[in-house]
């Protein structure tokens, strides 16, 4: 991720300097040696991927390329904000810092997973969750596509969930997120 960046840009550079220090670990040696679960992190991931996004941006920006509006999903609302002005990048590190160092603390207080559920609608994912009576532990996170759904909750819940989404000809995905 990144690599022709930390090649190559002071500016990128100077974003992942700063993310370092709020976490008090070398980000570079994390995003291009790993190890990936540590890279996973969130507190980790999180900030390099800010970085990464505004990054590309500068280099968009002096390529004279301008975007008429941003936008962002999840994390990517920080970015969005930093790319439409309204908060300088540093502020975008930092709040993708201590973004990811709420969701390591809140995943460890109450571990889980996601899945993307593919080739399925809404309603017949939510009917199997009722059907399995696990509707209580997991649910619909993001509606990503028609054909993506990405659901959220237990793990333990997730190899009879997988299995009952395939019986009913969809096909799922465990996601790597912490």
């Amino acid at each position: 991720m990144g690599q022709d960046l930390f090649r190559q840009d002071a500016y990128f550079a100077s974003l992942v300097q700063k993310a370092s220090e709020c976490v008090g670990e070398d980000l570079k040696k994390i995003c291009l040696r790993g190890p990936e679960k540590k890279l996973a992190q969130a507190c980790f991931l999180q900030p390099l991927l800010v970085a990464v996004s505004l990054g590309y941006l500068r280099h968009v920006d002096e390529a004279k390329i301008k975007a008429d509006y941003v936008l962002g999903h999840s994390l990517g609302e920080i970015t969005a904000l930093a790319a439409a002005g309204v908060i300088e990048s540093s502020l975008a590190i930092t709040m993708a810092v201590k973004r990811g160092q709420l969701m390591d603390e809140a995943s460890a207080a109450f571990p889980g997973g996601m899945m993307a559920v593919l080739s399925l609608p809404a309603e017949k994912i939510e009917a199997i969750l009722e059907d399995l009576r696990i509707s209580d532990k997991v649910c619909i996170a993001n509606f990503n596509s028609p054909e993506q759904i990405i659901v959220s909750g237990d793990s333990s819940c997730f190899d009879s969930l997988g299995v009952t989404i395939q019986k009913a000809g969809g096909r799922c995905k465990r996601l790597n997120v912490s």
